[in-house]
């Protein structure tokens, strides 16, 4: 499982139907949010959400919060500028990244790499047996994937479509959490209840699930809050707050751990919130993590 400190080819894949909590899918939008459509002659794109620039408070003031007493490195709370970007309407999905995969031959998943320890069928350590099901249904978030995997994979993506795709910064990842500039404020990622809008330790079942099958935030971004951790392209520091830059910080120029944000099923809910920083090496993988992805604007 995903630690936060401070505190083969796989066989055709087939789409799994599993019961959503949520009354019906969004399919549409409103206002506050203009989605790209998903379509390719070649390969599934990701869905795409535009979040407008603007201003937002990043971070949070209590050090502790909820009684924890671990949250130090999300202080101090400060107010950044981030320009317009579009993000993935979910986690990247086994679909999506297999299309990957499959062209390139590289980057398997570690649950479907030959000789892994954590091989699904082969391998002696059942990390991944848990989560089987997922593993092979198109629109589960992929996982067992490190963070130089999510990079590659939005290298080859920004190759086959000619647009610039990458991880989010850890900003841009919280700002668009928050709800941008439509934030109305809650703790988790379109709530201040965490049930129905995030898969976490309470309700997963101890494994991932379907993407978009809880309920979205004020951007009908899903799973931003639980499901899988996602990676973000940022280094980590636990003191960065106390000097990032106020308009579209980007991390410090060097580390040893990359940032990972959103919390995951493993987790109690205290992780999932907007603000919650984690953090592991880049070649760290999970079965609670994964990854979605940012399309630049050309400016």
């Amino acid at each position: 499982m995903l630690k936060y400190c401070l505190i083969a080819i796989c066989a055709s894949l087939t789409i799994t139907l599993t019961i959503s909590r949520a009354s019906a899918k969004k399919t549409t939008t409103d206002k506050t949010t203009s989605i790209t459509p998903h379509k390719s002659n070649d390969i599934p794109l990701p869905e795409m959400v535009l979040i407008e620039g603007g201003k937002q408070k990043i971070g949070q003031k209590d050090p502790d919060v909820h009684g924890k007493g671990n949250s130090v490195n999300e202080q101090p709370e400060h107010l950044v500028s981030i320009d317009s970007f579009y993000i993935g309407r979910t986690e990247v999905t086994v679909k999506q990244y297999y299309a990957f995969v499959k062209e390139t031959r590289s980057h398997f998943p570690e649950w479907a790499k030959v000789g892994s320890i954590f091989n699904i069928k082969t391998g002696s350590d059942p990390k991944f047996r848990n989560s089987y099901k997922g593993l092979f249904s198109d629109d589960w978030p992929i996982v067992g994937v490190n963070w130089f995997d999510a990079t590659a994979y939005c290298e080859w993506l920004s190759n086959k479509t000619g647009q610039k795709y990458r991880l989010p910064t850890e900003a841009e990842w919280e700002f668009a959490a928050k709800g941008g500039t439509f934030s109305q404020g809650y703790l988790y990622a379109g709530a201040n209840m965490a049930d129905d809008h995030a898969w976490y330790d309470a309700n997963s079942f101890g494994h991932a699930n379907e993407t978009a099958t809880a309920q979205p935030n004020e951007y009908e971004l899903f799973d931003m809050s639980g499901n899988v951790s996602e990676w973000c392209s940022d280094w980590y520091s636990a003191t960065y707050y106390q000097i990032s830059p106020a308009k579209n910080p980007k991390g410090p120029a060097t580390g040893t751990m990359k940032v990972i944000r959103g919390g995951s099923f493993s987790f109690d809910s205290f992780f999932l919130r907007t603000t919650a920083r984690a953090f592991n090496p880049p070649d760290y993988i999970s079965d609670d993590v994964g990854f979605r992805v940012v399309r630049e604007i050309k400016r």
